[in-house]
């Protein structure tokens, strides 16, 4: 299951009234569509799946091992450094709560490393983003 893993975020975030109340229905999995992407509707959440590595039980027998690791990014997208930093504290909150609620489940990691890149602005929009990032330990 651990190349459905960015499902777990989309669902989560998705299911959450406090971030849909930001955001709407602007959550995308994995890119915005053109009519969006033309619309330029800020706020918004853009979910990606970044890759997936198995951590193989030993070097020598070449099998896959029973965890991966799993990198997710979400791009967070508002219209100024003090709205973003609200919907990024949300986003981080809600995934933490939501990972609580669901454990054992298919879809949720084991655990996660967390982390966050600059926040930075974009004056063609104009808007400032911020991309939280995701390393997922999983069963394969």
């Amino acid at each position: 299951m651990s190349l459905l893993t960015d499902k777990f975020f989309y669902s989560a975030l998705t299911q959450s009234e406090d971030v849909t109340a930001i955001v709407d229905d602007r959550i995308f999995n994995p890119a915005r569509p053109t009519v969006d992407e033309d619309e330029d509707k800020i706020p918004y959440i853009i979910i990606t799946f970044d890759g997936l590595q198995n951590n193989a039980d030993t070097k020598d027998d070449g099998v896959e091992g029973d965890e991966d690791r799993v990198t997710v990014s979400i791009l967070c997208v508002h219209e100024d450094c003090d709205a973003l930093g609200d919907m990024t504290e949300l986003v981080r909150q809600t995934l933490c709560d939501y990972w609580e609620a669901h454990q054992g489940e298919p879809l949720t990691p084991i655990g996660w490393q967390f982390s966050a890149g600059r926040v930075d602005y974009d004056p063609d929009k104009p808007c400032c983003y911020q991309l939280l990032t995701y390393q997922c330990d999983t069963n394969k």
